[in-house]
Order: C-alpha cells, then sequence, then structure tokens
C-alpha cells in the first residue's frame, strides 16, 4: 500500500474529490486551510500571501497506484490557470 498525499491549492476541490471518487479510491482525510511555500509561491493566508491549501491523504492499494497517480497528473496538465496539484507518494507499512 501506498500514502498518497495531495496539496491542491485552487477554487474547486470538489473536480479531485471526483477525481478520486471516479478511481473507487475508498476514503480520504482532508485537511483543510494548510499554509506553506514551495516552487509555485507562497500561500500564507494573509494579505501580503493570500490563499491557502488542501491537504488530502489517502491509502491506495498497490495494484492502483499508477492508476490513481495518471488520473492526477492528467488532471495537473490541464488544470485551470491559478491551481495547482502536488502529489507525493510514500510506502505504508501498518494500516488498521
Amino acid at each position: 500500500m501506498k500514502l498518497l498525499m495531495l496539496i491542491y491549492s485552487g477554487a474547486n476541490l470538489r473536480d479531485i474529490e471526483s477525481l478520486l471518487d471516479a478511481h473507487d479510491v475508498d476514503g480520504y482525510t482532508a485537511v483543510s486551510e494548510a499554509r506553506g511555500a514551495g516552487p509555485t509561491g507562497r500561500l500564507l493566508g494573509t494579505r501580503a500571501w493570500p490563499g491557502t491549501a488542501e491537504v488530502l491523504m489517502t491509502v491506495v492499494p498497490d495494484g492502483r497506484v499508477d492508476e490513481v497517480r495518471t488520473a492526477l497528473h492528467g488532471w495537473r496538465e490541464r488544470a485551470p490557470e491559478g491551481e495547482h496539484l502536488h502529489v507525493i507518494t510514500l510506502p505504508v507499512e501498518d494500516y488498521f
């Protein structure tokens, strides 16, 4: 199993949730109003650096990871201007 951590900034989180639903991702945990800085800029929730991000985490069976990652990459490639998606894949030792 792998943990997919998605960091999304944009106007329509529902697009990402719908994509996960379409690929039968059983569930996820979302953390709202994440703040930080990275290659696409700063999101600090301030007047100087407005905006925040959403962090979604889901555990996906090894046999389905490529399918889900490919779909997320496709969305990222055609994302509306100003929307960003980063995906981090981590191994999972335990899940219960």
